[in-house]
């Protein structure tokens, strides 16, 4: 029995012939396949920095925790925004892309899409890669560009930064505090502890208060100076008993609450104006130094190669597809030879000892 090697080399022609002819039906194939072009643009995606604001947060004690908000690397977040629904909508309107894919929801636009583009965040540095196919190498070039700009549209709109998230974070606070403080402050005039200064700030109750008992103790002290010197019925000690009485009657009047419960109420009404009026001060601060991070941090897209319409297709790779079409060719040729040699041997010599 003849080798496998000896038949196909009696039959080298014929499988050269199927060879070639195949590599030549796949050359021929992929001249009628619609050419698909591939642009490709690259950015750098900014880096996160310490914020000048987190040591104060740290000051805080208990506060310090309200700014401590996770994030993901910056390369894996803007992918993430490339391929979110919100940029795929603006690149099916901006391209009127149900149209040029042929079909009529937008669902089906967006899994289209996902099949043509490639978002590839560089391993080695913060570049990130965008690659768009098209049968268009104009509109190739175009869509890569488009995304790269539908991107640093949409970080301007969302809080992406820690000091962007911690500035969203206490404005919201403050406007929720501001709401506290002035319900605070009608409670707090609304308590009545006493008429004018009294019912507005406990301090300067206390001042005026200090003010008006030291000022009775000196009345008195000098009226009884004069009481060494002379009698009950001068001149002098009449003024000074009525200065002394007036004064002891101004004290008695502070140390006299306008009804039974209206210290207790002013002093709770009191503490938290006060507590409230501490939140908002603090969340202030906080405010506006997570506003100036804000804008030292703000994510800056730099575009490092713009994409250019492409010059050579990225498939269909004729030479690869000839080549394919030719490896099958031989093996399809060599096949058929040896089951056709095998088929016109004897029984006897086919048969498998």
């Amino acid at each position: 029995m003849a080798s496998i090697v000896e038949i196909l080399w009696m039959s080298r022609k014929a499988v050269a012939g199927t060879t070639l002819a195949f590599g030549i039906a796949g050359a021929g194939i992929s001249l009628l396949l619609t050419p698909i072009y591939t642009a490709k643009a690259s950015f750098l995606a900014p880096q996160q920095s310490q914020s000048a604001s987190s040591a104060a947060l740290a000051a805080l004690g208990g506060l310090g925790g309200l700014g401590g908000i996770g994030l993901k690397t910056p390369s894996d977040q803007f992918v993430s925004l490339l391929e979110s629904a919100r940029i795929s909508d603006r690149m099916i309107d901006r391209f009127k892309l149900l149209d040029h894919y042929g079909v009529k929801l937008k669902q089906d636009a967006q899994l289209a899409l996902d099949k043509r583009v490639k978002f590839t965040p560089s391993k080695k540095d913060s570049f990130i890669f965008v690659e768009v196919e098209d049968e268009s190498p104009e509109r190739a070039a175009a869509m890569a560009n488009a995304f790269v700009e539908e991107l640093q549209g949409i970080t301007s709109e969302l809080a992406l930064t820690e000091a962007a998230q911690r500035r969203a974070f206490f404005e919201q606070l403050l406007v929720q505090t501001k709401e506290q403080l002035i319900k605070a402050q009608t409670a707090l005039e609304a308590s009545g502890f006493s008429a004018g200064v009294i019912s507005t700030d406990p301090k300067a109750s206390a001042d005026l208060y200090a003010k008006a008992k030291s000022e009775a103790t000196a009345a008195q002290l000098q009226l009884d100076a004069l009481l060494r010197s002379l009698t009950e019925a001068a001149p002098e000690i009449l003024r000074q008993r009525a200065l002394v009485a007036g004064l002891n009657a101004q004290v008695r009047q502070l140390e006299r609450p306008a009804n039974k419960n209206a210290n207790a109420a002013y002093v709770s009404a009191y503490r938290n104006y006060k507590h409230q009026e501490t939140l908002y001060e603090v969340y202030t601060k906080q405010f506006e130094a997570a506003k100036l991070d804000e804008a030292r941090e703000a994510p800056m897209i730099q575009i490092v190669d713009a994409a250019q319409p492409p010059e050579k297709r990225s498939r269909p790779k004729r030479f690869s597809m000839a080549l394919l079409f030719a490896a099958f060719g031989l093996v399809f040729a060599s096949l058929a030879i040896l089951l056709r040699n095998s088929l016109a041997l004897p029984a006897e010599q086919r048969a498998i000892p």
